[in-house]
Formats: C-alpha cells, sequence, structure tokens
C-alpha cells in the first residue's frame, strides 16, 4: 500500500474496500464462500493472519462484519503499527444455485442483505 495509507485507520478502509470488490465479484461468478480470510502485513515484516468460518453467503454485510471481527482481533497485537499489505481471501466456494437447494427454509435477512448487496453492485458499476 502507499505510505499514505498504511495508518490504521486507512488501511481498514482499503480492506473494506477489497471486501466489498471481491463480493461484488463472487456475485457475478454467482458464487458463495463459507470462510474468509484476512491476512496483513506490517512494515516491520510481521505477519499477521485470521481466518473465520460462516453460512455459505455472498452478500457485502456478512463478509464486512467478519472483516471487522478479524480486524479487531488483529489490532489487539498490532496496535497502531503501520500497514504494508493487506489481503482477503474467500475460501469454501460454491455455486450459488446449489446454496439455495440445499437450503428448507428461507432466510428473510438473508435476502435482505442480498438485494442491498445487489444494489450496491449497481451503484457502483455505474
Amino acid at each position: 500500500m502507499p505510505p499514505e495509507l498504511r495508518h490504521p485507520n486507512e488501511a481498514r478502509a482499503v480492506g473494506r474496500r477489497l471486501v466489498s470488490k471481491a463480493a461484488s465479484r463472487m456475485r457475478r461468478m454467482e458464487l458463495v464462500a463459507s470462510r474468509m480470510g484476512l491476512f496483513i502485513s506490517l512494515e516491520e515484516t510481521e505477519v499477521f493472519e485470521q481466518h473465520l468460518a460462516c453460512d455459505r453467503v455472498d452478500d457485502n454485510l456478512t463478509f464486512l462484519a467478519l472483516f471487522q471481527k478479524m480486524w479487531d482481533e488483529i489490532i489487539k497485537f498490532s496496535g497502531s503499527a503501520k500497514m504494508k499489505k493487506i489481503s482477503v481471501t474467500f475460501s469454501k466456494l460454491e455455486r450459488s444455485a446449489s446454496q439455495q437447494q440445499c437450503e428448507l427454509f428461507s432466510d428473510d435477512s438473508r435476502e435482505k442483505r442480498k438485494k442491498i448487496s445487489q444494489t450496491l453492485d449497481s451503484i457502483n458499476q455505474k
């Protein structure tokens, strides 16, 4: 990352943007993920890594909540150290159609989050 974005507050914004862009790509590819990872390299060459499992989802709100949980854990250890690199991964990917086949009961909140994410995608494409 450029030096002006390496402070934790600015780096967090970069990470959130990475999460949103990756989730948008997953939706375009009709994929869902049930695991997310966050990797942060500090300027002092120390590396932090966190992974969290979740339901099979593709919405921004869920992934941003996971990001925040992992971010908070990493910040406990890294403090205000400057960050050199942030990467986000989604794993345990499946086709979104298989998600619908496996669910017996609909989850209204999940549908709302998905619609919000799709709306954000259409806004960001303009």
